[in-house]
């Protein structure tokens, strides 16, 4: 099965470009980039944000976790952590 990685596995998100599908004041989750199609399925693991790209939404992230110099990009672009 090509998804039983997902069992196990930790995701390492590594671009902030790919929030900016999401509509300006929205809250999302990593279900949130399952229903938009951005990833497969969600990871045990979880899903853990690195800076790169270029966050150009303010939205608020819950249930992700991020690099430190991701938290700095994401809250500088006007965006929340919860």
């Amino acid at each position: 099965d090509g998804d039983s990685w997902l069992e196990f596995r930790r995701v390492l998100f590594r671009s902030l470009d790919k929030f900016n599908v999401f509509k300006e004041d929205t809250k999302v989750t990593p279900q949130d980039l399952v229903e938009a199609k951005v990833i497969k399925g969600l990871p045990k693991g979880g899903i853990k944000i690195l800076a790169s790209g270029e966050l150009k939404k303010k939205l608020t992230f819950s249930g992700f976790d991020f690099s430190e110099k991701a938290k700095e990009l994401v809250i500088k672009a006007g965006s929340k952590i919860e």
